[in-house]
Formats: structure tokens, sequence, C-alpha cells
């Protein structure tokens, strides 16, 4: 201010027009960010199924599995590139534009002063100071790049957990083919509203969903779930849900051995193992010792039950009937599904 009231002016100017061009483009970087992460995730992802395709031994799924890692790495790469191209490039436009104004402001100064020592030595002395702070406004509006990168991710697993409603999702629910049944009778219903207001009709009971496939059972199922929210407990055919019996188990953790082989040999006979029927009764008997939901929906509960472990889970299935209602795709019926 003291040598000339323009340089103040100049890193105002500065600031306005570097956060100006940042606002401007901050969607078409956020989509290069965006598309950066999910080029890196979908390396993740193949990279988890290298032991079954490259450490097996089988050549064949080892080439197809090679060349779909060849094809995503060089996606990544890309994206990678453009991500960085675009971060740096957005910066360095940023800092000649600084530079530009406050040396352009420097210089008009120098022109209007060109008779006063004084102001003269003084922007001499201080250009050292000129550039440092020229270059701190421009850290400070790149730094938007950073929070836009953060945001840009936060938003991105935001979306991911709670996303866009789907308007066609009931329209794959083929309804005419559906028979909810209860108490040994068919209900037919055009719609998942049709659909909660049977599930709804009561407090306690069982309706098995019945259809063959292809019908959107399952599909109906999550619909009811999206509908009825917290007061339903929905288990999936196939989950990843947290059971108390697998983690005191440590199915979940890497054993870590330091000892001698017997001791490691010892160990590995005392560790529990469950095959996928036993984790199937275990979790269903967890859930009717643990849970208090109003509503069970329970998606192909039986799958992977053989006949003397079915009936033990039917029996807890008939539990949470007594105290619920339970919405159920069951395998018992599958022989006769076509008269559904």
């Amino acid at each position: 201010m003291e040598i000339d009231a323009g340089l103040p002016a100049a890193y105002a100017a500065t600031f306005a027009i570097l956060m100006a061009i940042q606002l401007s483009v901050r969607r078409r970087i956020a989509d290069i960010y965006l598309e950066n992460q999910r080029q890196n995730n979908r390396v993740i992802a193949h990279g988890y199924t290298a032991w079954d395709n490259v450490f097996s031994g089988n050549r064949y799924n080892w080439r197809l599995w090679l060349g779909g890692f060849k094809s995503k790495l060089r996606d990544c790469f890309r994206a990678q590139v453009k991500a960085i191209m675009a971060r740096e490039g957005l910066s360095a436009v940023g800092g000649i534009i600084g530079l530009a104004i406050v040396f352009s402001t420097m210089t008009y100064v120098v022109i209007a002063n060109a008779g006063d020592t004084e102001v003269l030595i003084a922007l001499a002395a201080t250009l050292p100071r000129q550039i440092e702070m020229t270059n701190q406004v421009h850290q400070l509006t790149s730094g938007w790049n950073d929070v836009l990168a953060l945001w840009t991710r936060l938003g991105g697993v935001a979306r991911s957990m709670r996303p866009e409603p789907d308007p066609n999702f009931d329209r794959r629910i083929k309804f005419d083919r559906l028979v909810l049944r209860e108490d040994g009778r068919g209900n037919i219903c055009s719609s998942v509203e049709g659909a909660m207001r049977l599930v709804l009709a009561k407090r306690r009971g069982r309706v098995l969903v019945r259809g063959g496939n292809g019908t959107g059972k399952s599909t109906l199922l999550t619909a009811l779930k999206a509908e009825i929210k917290n007061r339903a407990y929905y288990w999936p055919t196939t989950d990843r849900l947290t059971f108390r019996f697998a983690t005191q188990a440590n199915l979940d953790e890497p054993e870590v051995y330091d000892d001698d082989e017997d001791e490691l040999r010892s160990r590995k006979s005392k560790q529990a193992g469950f095959s996928s029927g036993e984790r199937q009764l275990r979790s269903l008997e967890e859930i009717v010792q643990h849970t208090d939901a109003a509503i069970y929906l329970l998606d192909e509960w039986d799958a992977n039950l053989d006949a003397s472990n079915r009936a033990m889970a039917d029996a807890l299935v008939e539990q949470l009937a007594h105290r619920a209602r339970v919405i159920e795709i069951s395998h018992r019926d599958r022989s006769d599904a076509a008269l559904s």
C-alpha cells in the first residue's frame, strides 16, 4: 500500500480471477477425479481374483485374467495421467495468470513513477516478497483442487451408499407370474404397494414368495426393504453380514504363527471351520436369538441346506413367524414352482 495502492488491488484481482477459474472448471475436474478413482478401483477389484486365476496354474484362466488386467491397467494409467495433467495444468495456468497480473501492475507502477527513485528502490527491494505473495495467493486458490478432490470422493461414497432411486426398478418384477402364498392361499399382487398391504395385514405369520427364475422374487424383497426400512431385517441370498459365531471363530482374520511345525499343526487342527450350510444354519440361529424386528425378509434361507438341516432351519423360521411377519423365498417349493 505504501509503494502503490494498485498492488493490493492486483492481489485481490488475482485471487478473484483464480477462484473464478477454479469454480468454472470444478465440474470437469470433479469428473476427471471420479474417473481416476473408478479406474483405480477396477484394478484393485481385478487384483482380488488373482489367486484363483494366476496361482491356480490354469493357463487358460491365467491368459484371460492377464488380458483383463492389462486392459484395466492401461485405462487406469490414462485416467491417472489425465488427473495429474488437469491438476498440474490448472495449477500452472493459475500461477502464470497470477504472476502476469502482479508483474503487469508492477510494470505500470515503474512506468508511472519513472522519476521517483524511492518508489523504484522499494519495488526492487520487495521484488522477492512480491513473488512469494503471488505464490501464496496461487497456493490458496490451488488448494481448492485438494478440497474438490476430497469432496468428490466423499460425494461418490455418499452416492454409492444412498444411490438415486431407479424409476424402473419395480418394472423388473413380473407380478403376473408371482404368487404370495399364505396359509395355503395364493395371493397375486399387481404392485409393490399391493405386496406391502399384504405384508402389513398381519403382525405374524409366513408369506412365501413363489415364482420361476427371473420373475423378480429377490427384487420384490429388496423393494419391500426399501419401503419398510429399519423395521425389517433383510437377509439376502449371498451375504457378508457379520455374525457373532464367525467373529468368535476368527474366520475372517489371518493366522500368524511364530512357533515350530508341531505347534502350527496343533493350532490348525483346533481352528473352527464351517461349511456353507453350517454358516447358513448358525446365522439363522443368531437371527432368531439376537434380533427383534417386526418384519423379516429371508431370501432363499435354505439354499445350502440338506434335508436334515433344512428341517432345523424351517423350525427356526417358524419361531420367527410366531413373533413377527416373515416374507420368505425358499427352495423347498422349487419342484412345483411352475404351478405359480
